[in-house]
């Protein structure tokens, strides 16, 4: 949106599913060309949307794993509470190091931004803390 060779007046975000407000007011900011508080919210949100896809070695050597999206971000989802563990085919659970590499980014954002959770502790009342802090909630996530 910042690009001036693209201009674009939107986005189409999963990251905004966990994080909506921060999303919504970052694209606000980019169309009232405010690129300077466009680009803090960006960056705050700079973990989550390096893991819209996570690329993982493999621990049986060759070639790394890839999770595409949605793959994190409903990882994330369901860590948090927002919607159930099992995840549909296609898709599926990813393995450990994927599951630790989202969850690693929604601890980094709560360190330095807990605020941009409100959502999320105001409307779906999720103690994101506790959550994030309860290896038994991650590890149902983990393929087996």
């Amino acid at each position: 949106m910042a690009d001036p060779k693209i201009m674009a007046s939107g986005l189409i975000s999963v990251a905004s599913n966990i994080f909506p407000r921060a999303v919504n007011s970052m694209v606000y900011a980019c169309l009232q060309r405010n690129f300077k508080l466009a680009g803090e919210l960006d960056t705050k949100l700079k973990p989550v949307f390096d893991v819209v896809t996570v690329i993982v070695p493999n621990p049986e050597g060759g070639e790394a794993i890839r999770y595409p999206n949605p793959e994190p971000i409903m990882t994330m989802m369901a860590g948090l509470g927002m919607i159930k563990p099992k995840i549909r085919q296609p898709l599926g659970l990813m393995n450990e190091d994927a599951v630790n590499c989202t969850r690693e980014a929604l601890r980094q954002v709560w360190q330095d931004n807990p605020d941009l959770f409100s959502p999320l502790t105001k409307y779906y009342l999720i103690d994101v803390a506790k959550r994030l802090g309860d290896d038994r909630i991650w590890g149902r996530l983990v393929a087996k």
